[in-house]
């Protein structure tokens, strides 16, 4: 499972636990593409680039 697969099986669940949800994806990806088609998805969507570090952490 990717994580487009991951938003839109999310997307079915229907609970209001879910409403306050924030997914955030980790992503290698130097494509802004990627970046889009979620953004199309979820406005809710924040994307990091890899490495995972302190500073993104903090800002998540």
């Amino acid at each position: 499972m990717d994580s487009f697969d991951f938003i839109m099986n999310f997307q079915k669940l229907n609970s209001e636990r879910l409403t306050n949800c924030k997914i955030i994806v980790l992503t290698s990806s130097i494509h802004n593409g990627n970046r889009i088609k979620a953004g199309k998805m979820d406005k809710s969507i924040v994307f990091f680039n890899k490495p995972l570090t302190n500073e993104i952490l903090i800002e998540m």
